[in-house]
């Protein structure tokens, strides 16, 4: 699991500053990384192949605001909708589940991605994201995420 978590790692970090433009540093793997009762998106992927499994990001409002204003090149005063916010976390997850696939079993794996989807977390979905197995988390210009990867076993 180490290989798996250091990929994890450097993926993570690729994808927030390289592609997210974000100042990324990781933090503590809990749910204290939000604030509590904060209103959390939940954004999900899966991945089917040599392994299948899941991607799985949670974080705020303000993270996909940051996020989308970096890759539209956006001012703070400039309005941002909730469809631009949430697409761009999808393609967050689509730069980091392309990498995290390729960095891990190579150029020559072929994988089926599923299409991700964002909704609003319910505290089910939170209580399940939680009991994944890999989760890492971050702050990326401030705001919290947290990422997690799931197996098919894993159900998560």
């Amino acid at each position: 699991m180490g290989v798996v978590n250091d990929v994890f790692d450097q993926v993570t970090v690729m994808a927030l500053e390289d592609w997210g433009m974000m100042m990324v540093e990781p933090t503590e793997a809990s749910s204290v990384i939000f604030n509590e009762g904060e209103d959390l998106y939940l954004g999900s992927t899966e991945f089917h192949g040599v392994m299948h499994g899941s991607i799985k990001f949670l974080c705020g409002h303000p993270f996909m605001n940051c996020l989308c204003r970096n890759l539209l090149g956006l001012d703070e005063d400039e309005e941002i909708s909730e469809e631009q916010s949430q697409d761009a976390l999808k393609e967050l997850m689509n730069v980091f589940c392309g990498n995290f696939l390729t960095e891990t079993y190579g150029d020559d794996t072929v994988f089926e991605l599923v299409y991700p989807e964002v909704v609003h977390a319910s505290e089910e979905e939170k209580s399940k994201f939680w009991a994944s197995r890999l989760i890492h988390c971050f702050l990326a210009d401030d705001e919290p995420i947290a990422i997690a990867l799931g197996s098919k076993k894993d159900r998560s």
